[in-house]
């Protein structure tokens, strides 16, 4: 899931694939200007929350994880 473009779309596909996919990857949009206007912190958060929900593995890349806190253990 790189570039995240609109998080809700990725959180859909998510849903959908889960069923089928084994780890998801997920990175941010970087260098364009549309990525300033993505609240990263919600979106990683749920985006973390979902996949774990789902009982999936995940990797985080590192650009992400500086909107993290302690959701990322």
């Amino acid at each position: 899931m790189e570039p995240v473009l609109y998080p809700e779309q990725s959180l859909e596909l998510i849903q959908l694939t889960h069923p089928f996919v084994d780890e998801y990857k997920l990175g941010i949009l970087n260098y364009h200007p549309h990525a300033a206007t993505i609240n990263w912190q919600k979106y990683s958060i749920t985006a973390i929350e979902l996949v774990r929900k789902l009982d999936k593995k995940l990797y985080i890349k590192g650009d992400f994880k500086r909107y993290l806190y302690d959701h990322c253990d």
